[in-house]
């Protein structure tokens, strides 16, 4: 009866919790860049933030390299 619903709803919880922790991992906030973001993903027939991002990213010229790049940044 209620053990056992109590014990689903607990474990429930508990998953999302651990489910919004690697979530939150990964988040990266754009701010007001948001919306355009949304919309070149769209346009581009994309579903997931991850492939605009791998898109963009591979589309560099030449790829940025990191060590130069953290030199350029000191």
């Amino acid at each position: 009866g209620k053990t056992v619903s109590w014990k689903t709803d607990l474990t429930r919880r508990t998953a999302k919790r651990e489910s919004d922790y690697r979530r939150n991992k990964t988040r990266v906030n754009i701010g007001e860049a948001f919306q355009r973001w949304r919309e070149l993903r769209k346009c581009l027939g994309l579903s997931l933030d991850s492939e605009l991002a791998v898109l963009l990213l591979d589309s560099r010229s030449p790829p940025v390299n990191s060590v130069s790049r953290l030199s350029f940044m000191l």
